[in-house]
């Protein structure tokens, strides 16, 4: 429980509230550039400094050996991890930082002196499943020195609170809406079918043979393969992403890991592809979680068409559905209203506020006000369509 004395509202001096730690100038895998877009997103309507250490000729080494010892050994971090962070003022009301994995803790220097400048400090957790608990161990111990722990993995947050003997948070991914917005119809799109990331081989198959007996284009990436995938400018990335997938009828999301059987288990999470792609309009094809979360977040009807994972007959499912371009419009337009009202990052930040005790900004009251009227456009422009048919 934060006192109210240390969760401060508004500043009383000319400094940001917000000091934010960000990984993003230590080499960015692909999979990273959705936690960085809510960090963009938070610079946009909050008062935030942002402190992005840059690899020196030794960081990189000596944090891998960190990385593996502090499962066993958590103290190994006061060792320190070789990068430069020096903040710009004596005092903030917040230290955010937000990580992909407990891995990238190692990067931000013990907490002990952020203490003397933050008055809450919040960590945003992605991916933690059941299956790494006894593997992180010491790492774990880390969270503790934090005020506000929230995490993604909705399945692991009891277990979690558990083991540290503190309330955990789940807080679920979410997407720059305004970005990824779209102003086509399915039938107006030139990218009838898209499959991102992880893939199943016989789905991808059907997808690529029906592309070559039809023309029709199949998005996807699968033609080539890296240890890691990096990117090199991951504002550009996510530009890019959603340029595509709002040029995409049918985009392929599937539960998060759900070819990873040793690391998933039987826990059921839901991937970025789910918010990604309902904010673009694309209409969802694949198999969704079965839990709680996801009906809360996913609700509305046919927010996700049901195909199996692995489907040789996709190409069918594709082609009975291409013959309801009503229907299709209806999922679209729906998609993104809900997106709009439900899974703008503001939202996520929102809750962070709430629990820290802290006022929204300005910028963030116009920024919800605005996906309010773009989602009452949407009812607007549906009308009309009704009306000219």
């Amino acid at each position: 429980m934060i006192s109210p004395s240390s969760a401060v509202g508004a500043n009383s001096c000319d400094r940001p509230r917000v000091l934010m730690f960000s990984q993003r100038g230590l080499g960015i895998e692909r999979w990273r550039c959705c936690g960085l877009e809510f960090e963009d997103v938070i610079r946009e309507i909050e008062d935030v400094e942002i402190v992005a250490p840059a690899p020196s000729k030794t960081s990189d080494s000596r944090l891998k050996v960190m990385r593996g010892i502090s499962r066993y050994v958590p103290q190994v971090r006061a060792l320190g991890s070789g990068l430069s962070i020096v903040p710009g003022h004596d005092r903030y009301d917040m230290l955010f930082a937000e990580v992909g994995y407990m891995g990238e803790l190692m990067a931000l220097a013990p907490l002990k002196k952020w203490r003397k400048r933050c008055a809450l400090t919040v960590c945003y957790v992605e991916e933690i499943f059941l299956s790494y608990l006894d593997k992180l161990k010491g790492q774990l111990d880390l969270l503790n020195e934090f005020d506000l722990i929230f995490c993604a993995c909705a399945g692991t947050v009891d277990e979690l609170s558990e083991r540290l003997g503190r309330e955990v948070t789940y807080l679920p991914p979410g997407v720059d809406t305004l970005r990824f917005r779209p102003s086509l119809d399915p039938d107006e799109r030139a990218i009838e079918v898209a499959m991102l990331g992880r893939k199943s081989a016989e789905t991808h198959q059907a997808l690529i043979d029906r592309a070559t007996a039809t023309g029709a284009f199949y998005y996807h990436d699968g033609t080539w393969w890296a240890p890691k995938f990096w990117v090199a400018e991951p504002a550009q990335h996510r530009v890019l992403l959603a340029n595509i997938l709002k040029n995409t009828r049918f985009f392929i999301a599937n539960r998060a890991n759900f070819d990873c059987k040793d690391k998933i288990r039987t826990q059921e999470e839901i991937g970025f592809r789910f918010f990604e792609g309902v904010a673009a309009g694309a209409v969802l094809l694949g198999d969704h979680p079965r839990t709680e979360q996801f009906q809360k977040l996913f609700g509305w009807n046919e927010a996700v068409v049901p195909v199996p994972a692995n489907c040789p007959n996709i190409g069918d499912i594709v082609e009975d559905l291409n013959a309801q371009p009503d229907r299709l419009r209806l999922i679209s337009r729906r998609n993104v209203k809900n997106s709009l009202l439900r899974h703008d990052w503001v939202y996520r930040w929102k809750t962070i506020l709430d629990a820290a005790g802290f006022e929204p900004t300005e910028a963030t009251a116009c920024r919800t006000k605005q996906l309010t009227r773009l989602s009452n456009d949407i009812d607007v422009g549906a009308k009309r369509t009704l009306v000219a048919v």
